[in-house]
């Protein structure tokens, strides 16, 4: 059995994340989170854009 977590703020998310919850923290598909894990320059455009575009 699955335990579901409850997250209020990014801080509080564990360093790495499978497929099914970064979507669920996404809002996005299982699908789409394999497509944007896949994507050039995965996670470092998601990191930049969750500390405010810092370069």
């Amino acid at each position: 059995m699955t335990e579901t977590m409850t997250y209020t703020s990014l801080d509080q998310l564990p360093i790495t994340l499978r497929a099914d919850e970064l979507a669920a923290v996404l809002g996005i598909s299982r699908a789409g989170a394999y497509t944007l894990m896949r994507s050039k320059g995965f996670p470092d455009h998601l990191y930049r854009q969750a500390n405010g575009g810092i370069p």
